[in-house]
């Protein structure tokens, strides 16, 4: 592994490093890391909700007669169109909060250095066969292409940061954003989709 460091990441001093936790990858990579507050995820949650109000869909209103020839108007949270738009709303908001997760593990959650010469052979290999690769940094591409390609070694990941969750909240979290990164953020090129 390269001792070199991704641009703008900082290695912990050696002392503080020796006392964070570490785990062998199953792809063959010791990265270390630190444990994430339960509240995190709910903090992602919010934070991508703020970020897409204003893509949040209104809800319609029907005109109701409350009274003899009185009519007002009143929200109707069930119409069809409503529920649709509100479902795709949702979907979207998981999707950010996945995107979220990703750089605050990129960023602050795992610490680790950036395997370059690993980066570079899996760009060349992706350009040899005409795979864009977007705007993907080398530590995106080191984390969720080299060192968490699949899913499953994703969901471990998550367990070990908050400290070993149950397999019932893993697969929620799962449903909440992982799912979500193969899908609608790969193709805006946010990240790469896991293998």
């Amino acid at each position: 592994m390269s001792n070199k460091l991704a641009k703008g990441e900082q290695q912990p001093p050696a002392e503080r490093r020796k006392h964070m936790q570490s785990f062998l990858t199953d792809t063959g990579y010791r990265l270390h890391y630190r444990h994430l507050p339960p509240e995190t995820l709910p903090r992602l949650e919010a934070a991508a909700r703020v970020a897409l109000a204003d893509e949040r869909p209104e809800m319609p209103t029907q005109r109701l007669e409350v009274a003899p020839g009185e009519w007002k108007d009143v929200e109707n949270p069930h119409d069809v169109g409503y529920q649709e738009a509100l479902e795709a709303w949702a979907a979207k908001v998981q999707a950010e909060q996945g995107m979220r997760f990703l750089t605050l593990c990129e960023r602050y959650a795992l610490v680790y250095d950036v395997d370059e010469e690993e980066v570079k052979a899996f760009r060349a290999v992706h350009a040899a066969i005409g795979a864009d690769l977007g705007d993907a940094t080398d530590a995106q591409i080191f984390l969720w292409q080299i060192v968490f390609p699949k899913p499953e070694s994703q969901l471990d990941l998550i367990a070990k940061l908050f400290g070993g969750l149950t397999e019932e909240a893993i697969q929620a979290q799962k449903a909440s954003f992982l799912s979500q990164l193969q899908g609608p953020a790969t193709a805006q090129g946010a990240r790469p989709a896991a293998a």
